[in-house]
């Protein structure tokens, strides 16, 4: 979301795409600037993508 502005992107669009594309499955949209929806990307890389039960030394930083 922070880059949208920068490359005439509209959120209204993603988003409506995102839903079009991912139908029942979820999406974040994630802004660096404010940290909005990090957790959930970092969450879900840690528990859905690499690791059955994520590294201990990590589990802190994003929960």
């Amino acid at each position: 979301m922070d880059l949208a502005p920068m490359v005439d992107a509209d959120l209204d669009v993603m988003v409506r795409d995102a839903k079009i594309v991912r139908i029942d499955k979820p999406y974040v949209l994630v802004n660096c600037k404010t940290d909005q929806g990090i957790e959930d990307v970092a969450r879900h890389i840690l528990h859905d993508v690499l690791f059955d039960q994520p590294p201990k030394n990590l589990v802190s930083q994003v929960r």
